[in-house]
């Protein structure tokens, strides 16, 4: 059981994916800048490639868990025993969670991260039933079910709220918890079909308390962004990135990178080698002819 509770969560922790989107994101972010190869954000993209495939295909990965759990449904097995790092212990009441409908009236009620983490709850119940029942249907037709899903992101947002849940009341838990909301709620309104097609929203008005949760936290959050990275960044020596230095002199570190690794570069102009001198300010560096 331990070993089978290891390959749910390997599965569930889809970070990988979300790790190279992120770069992607970040390397968009900071503009042709972003491309150099001075950034090092090439080299993270290039090194987590890998890790999609180290432990075998994710979509094995995720089918592979999935049919653990699709046989814990069929044979009605205890989903608490079976789960020992708790990651699925939810679904022993799963019967109750599929009857569960949203009742949030408000936005502070959509954002609260007990009602996030009761929503994410009902779609991982409610797409393991739907998988059950089209597994039995394909099986009874003579078919061969090859495709089982279950819901990857329950997983890293009940361990986000445990840790968060179980902090001393502080400032820094209000923050995570702005942090945990916004997670959660972006997740709400990325399934929020599936929320409509099973019949946990009943009307427009629910994925818009979501919608609007999201634009109110962007500007507290936006204020809050710097204190998050530094919390997590590692030592600027360990980063070893001139756009992400702690005092925030990006020219002036990038200056020096391209200093250090070309002070005798030259260009050949008329058949002469003639030295060249690098300046850097916002928003460009410049490659000027020294005379």
């Amino acid at each position: 059981m331990r070993v089978a509770t290891m390959w749910i969560g390997n599965a569930n922790m889809d970070v990988t994916l979300k790790n190279l989107a992120g770069e992607d994101t970040c390397r968009e972010a900071c503009g042709g800048h972003g491309y150099l190869r001075a950034s090092g954000l090439g080299d993270l993209r290039n090194d987590n490639d890998a890790n999609c495939t180290y432990e075998g295909e994710n979509n094995t990965l995720i089918q592979q868990a999935s049919n653990w759990l699709v046989n814990l449904r069929r044979n009605n097995a205890n989903f608490v025993d079976a789960s020992p790092l708790q990651t699925v212990s939810f679904l022993n009441n799963m019967n109750v969670v599929l009857q569960t409908q949203a009742q949030e009236s408000n936005v502070a009620q959509a954002l609260d991260v007990h009602n996030l983490l009761k929503a994410l709850d009902w779609l991982t119940a409610w797409q393991l039933d739907a998988t059950v029942k089209r597994f039995e249907q394909l099986q009874f037709a003579g078919k061969d079910p090859f495709e089982t899903r279950n819901n990857l992101q329950r997983t890293i947002y009940y361990v986000f709220y445990k840790f968060v849940t179980e902090l001393p009341a502080s400032a820094e838990q209000q923050v995570l918890l702005k942090l945990l909301s916004f997670y959660g709620a972006n997740l709400i309104t990325k399934y929020s079909s599936l929320f409509y097609q099973g019949g946990y929203f009943r009307n427009s008005s629910h994925i818009e308390l979501y919608q609007q949760g999201i634009l109110d936290l962007l500007p507290v959050l936006k204020n809050e962004a710097v204190g998050l990275v530094d919390a997590i960044a590692p030592p600027d020596f360990i980063l070893n990135s001139p756009l992400g230095m702690s005092d925030g002199n990006i020219y002036q570190h990038l200056q020096r990178t391209i200093v250090s690794t070309l002070v005798f570069m030259s260009v050949l102009i008329g058949g002469v080698m003639s030295p060249i001198r690098i300046t850097c300010s916002a928003p460009s560096c410049k490659i000027i002819k020294a005379h």
